[in-house]
């Protein structure tokens, strides 16, 4: 048996620090070096008559809690984001575990969110109007807000817009991509709706000033003899 009084080789005496430890868990300390120390105590006061409930409430207490798993939503429209009270937004960024930066304004908090959600295999949907500019290319803008430039607006290809034939002012349902690195808009991946109609389907109409124009064949009265009046008479008169 080791006695009480046994010092460490640094000199240090560890027998008041052992005063209240049985004479066996004295000695696998003693003999143990300074860094294993406190596990021994645990391991040997355990080991020598704790009870079993103790022991596996303790070892509950060690393990580390499994990660949570997110579930990202199938699809959303970026238009129904633009409806969300802050809240409602916030509780969604923490449903997709997304922290959202509260100094942003809601038009760059959707526009993290939804590039967060494109990353993780959102379907990212978006109706708006299609403003093209000079360089050939559009860009896809919101009624409500004016037509004003937003961080959620979509980047339309020049592609797409020769290839459909589109025009500025046109409605245009469509599924986005989020943006990659650097890029400063989502863009359109494909279009779903041109003006109410699938894209599919669609026909653009011809050009005004390459339309015919129709003149009348026959002449139109507009004085009726149920309701008389001097202006329609005048107009029948000078510009029959």
């Amino acid at each position: 048996m080791v006695e009480a009084t046994k010092t460490q080789s640094d000199g240090h005496d560890v027998t008041g620090a052992l005063g209240g430890i049985s004479p066996e868990s004295q000695s696998e300390v003693i003999h143990d070096d300074g860094s294993k120390a406190l596990n021994s105590v645990f391991r040997t006061e355990f080991d020598s008559g704790a009870d079993a409930r103790e022991v596996a409430a303790y070892a509950a207490t060690q393990r580390t809690p499994a990660p949570i798993e997110t579930t990202f939503p199938a699809e959303i429209s970026i238009n129904s984001l633009q409806d969300f009270a802050p809240a409602p937004l916030l509780a969604l960024a923490e449903s997709v575990n997304w922290r959202t930066n509260p100094s942003r304004s809601k038009h760059y908090q959707i526009f993290d969110l939804i590039t967060w959600l494109g990353n993780h295999g959102t379907k990212l949907l978006m109706q708006g109007i299609l403003d093209i500019g000079p360089e050939g290319s559009g860009m896809l803008r919101y009624p409500r807000y004016s037509f004003m430039p937003l961080p959620e607006d979509l980047f339309v290809p020049s592609f797409i817009i020769r290839k459909l034939n589109l025009r500025s002012g046109q409605s245009l349902s469509c599924l986005a991509k989020a943006p990659k690195e650097k890029e400063k808009y989502a863009s359109v991946e494909r279009i779903l709706e041109i003006e109410g109609m699938p894209a599919d389907q669609w026909v653009a109409p011809t050009p005004f000033d390459k339309l015919t124009a129709l003149f009348p064949s026959e002449r139109i009265i507009l004085e009726t003899p149920k309701d008389p009046s001097v202006t329609a008479r005048v107009v029948d008169l000078v510009a029959p």
